[in-house]
């Protein structure tokens, strides 16, 4: 990671760190994410990332574009952007800080509802965003003949592997259901430890990295799926009847076209991180993938 020394940029904002470089933690995006605080005492968090390689340089512009031009234009659920610099080998940005949720085994339906509802009108339509936000480089799907390479890993029981295969042979429908529905702006990576609480009590999102222009239902989709290996006990009904209400889309359809989406992220992104997976999460994941087969039977 090809960034300045810590001092440097913390004295260029005039900021302290609250942490020592080993509490420092770094997100998947790449990027060194360090509590501090301005000499008054405000708690903000800098978020310092490497241009090089290439896309995570795209990533962080991208997100930097999300709080300079589309946060207050498009009132995002999103932390308020404080300070932030570019320079030809990093990107920072200073962010208020905000409270973190519990962890998503510990939420209840209304948390689930909330986040539902939080969704639904970053969906609403709004003004047009900018160019860069339309495209994304890179991304976690794999190739078919990937999956049916690491299926004996990930969907190792002859019923998951034996699922999975049906599904790659149901491919095409399968991605014309998820790409049903309205499209907009939408979060891109939207899960539970992307969700966090504002001075208010409402709901924001961090991390906007792979914000973009998709499939509305995609972010309610991803953090669904998300909470698969942790055992958290979700309310399906309750937020996508939510979503839908909200949002003034149609049940039945939406929550077809969710499934789609859940199936998709769960055949072609989850392979790759079997290696990071709990024996205990593996096993969530196939009871996950078994009933949203079974759903999408039914649905389609």
């Amino acid at each position: 990671m090809e960034t300045p020394p810590l001092a440097d940029v913390l004295g260029s904002f005039g900021l302290i760190a609250r942490s020592t470089l080993g509490d420092r933690a770094i997100g998947r995006s790449g990027a060194d994410v360090i509590p501090c605080a301005t000499t008054d005492g405000q708690e903000v968090v800098l978020k310092l990332t490497s241009r090089q390689p290439a896309h995570l340089g795209e990533q962080a512009l991208r997100e930097l574009t999300v709080y300079v031009d589309l946060a207050s234009r498009l009132a995002l659920p999103a932390p308020r952007l404080l300070a932030h610099r570019v320079e030809p080998t990093w990107v920072a940005i200073v962010l208020e800080a905000l409270a973190p949720l519990p962890p998503v085994e510990d939420w209840g339906s209304s948390r689930w509802v909330d986040l539902a509802t939080t969704l639904a009108m970053l969906h609403r339509p709004g003004d047009p965003v900018p160019s860069v936000i339309g495209r994304l480089v890179g991304g976690d799907d794999i190739s078919s003949a990937e999956v049916v390479h690491t299926a004996g890993r990930l969907w190792g029981t002859a019923d998951a592997a034996a699922r999975v295969q049906r599904l790659l042979e149901d491919i095409t429908d399968v991605e014309s259901a998820a790409d049903e529905g309205p499209r907009s702006f939408i979060h891109g990576d939207c899960h539970a430890e992307n969700v966090m609480a504002s001075v208010d009590g409402s709901l924001s999102l961090i991390d906007w990295q792979s914000a973009r222009i998709g499939a509305s239902a995609a972010d309610i989709a991803f953090a669904l799926t998300r909470a698969i290996p942790t055992g958290a006990v979700v309310p399906r009904h309750e937020a996508v009847s939510c979503y839908c209400a909200v949002a003034q889309v149609e049940l039945d359809t939406t929550d077809r076209q969710i499934c789609a989406l859940q199936l998709l992220t769960l055949v072609r992104q989850y392979p790759a991180y079997v290696d990071f997976l709990p024996p205990e999460g593996i096993g969530r994941l196939r009871a996950g993938l078994a009933e949203l087969e079974d759903r999408w039977r039914r649905l389609r």
